[in-house]
């Protein structure tokens, strides 16, 4: 393929360094059918490995970038005894906090870029004239959706992951599901910028084989830390030393959240 050839250079100082070993660290951790939503545009793939190799091939830091992230987030601590049991689920922790699992969500508003988990089978419409590129397909039941809009990017772009988590008592596990990306624009018409952390980031991403078990600790009323293991209760020390916190948001203000951002329209 042609491959658009970037102008940016990386270094050890520069924020965009920063913002891909960010994107990576984040991505990864970070969670088919498709069902054709309402005013978007499908596309079945994108260029990744493609895109990805190229960078890699500019700038050898990358891989640098990459490894270290990987060391951090695979440590793991001692086993957690009761781990299971010390927390809620997504929609325990949404009726907890007084909404509804059908009309609400779990979502964090205040790190890097914007979350939002959904319990069951009820993913978000895309605005319209919004670009859909498939990842990772999944086949099988969905009971979970995720999305993560990716920070440091004008073009708005959303990680979405799918698929179906199995309960280990109030914890709930899964690993690779469903991943698609969500664009206000087609891939083409991103920034040089863009491109180096989006693309580098979407194959850690697809690539992460852990399994990942949930549970959600009250920490103020509506609100919830969350806390990651292995299926063997092991916690993922990089993930619950940098607690994320998650609040009872109604899906019409999370939806505004996630695809309202500058420079992009959602009629």
């Amino acid at each position: 393929m042609d491959c658009h050839k970037p102008k940016s250079r990386l270094s050890a100082n520069d924020p965009i360094a920063d913002a891909v070993k960010k994107v990576i660290h984040s991505g990864m951790k970070t969670y088919s059918f498709l069902a054709l939503l309402f005013g978007s545009i499908y596309t079945s793939t994108l260029p990744i490995d493609d895109m990805a190799n190229m960078y890699e091939e500019l700038f050898p830091e990358i891989g640098q970038y990459q490894e270290e992230a990987e060391n951090e987030l695979s440590r793991l601590g001692p086993p957690a005894l009761d781990w299971t049991e010390n927390g809620l689920t997504v929609a325990e922790s949404i009726i907890h906090g007084g909404g509804k699992a059908s009309t609400h969500v779990l979502g964090e508003w205040e790190v890097g870029g914007h979350s939002a988990n959904v319990s069951g089978d009820m993913p978000f419409d895309s605005p319209k004239g919004f670009v859909r590129y498939s990842v990772r397909a999944h086949h099988g039941p969905v009971n979970y959706h995720s999305y993560y809009r990716m920070p440091n990017v004008p073009e708005g772009i959303i990680i979405h992951f799918f698929g179906s988590k199995q309960p280990n008592a109030d914890a709930r596990c899964h690993d690779q599901g469903g991943m698609e990306i969500i664009a206000s624009t087609p891939w083409e018409e991103w920034s040089d910028d863009t491109m180096l952390i989006a693309f580098v980031g979407f194959r850690a991403s697809r690539d992460d084989n852990r399994v990942y078990c949930s549970v959600y600790e009250p920490i103020a009323e509506g609100r919830y830390h969350e806390r990651s293991y292995d299926p063997n209760g092991r916690p993922y020390l990089t993930v619950n030393e940098n607690l994320r916190s998650f609040t009872v948001t109604s899906r019409e203000e999370a939806s505004k959240k996630l695809f309202d951002l500058p420079q992009m329209s959602a009629e």
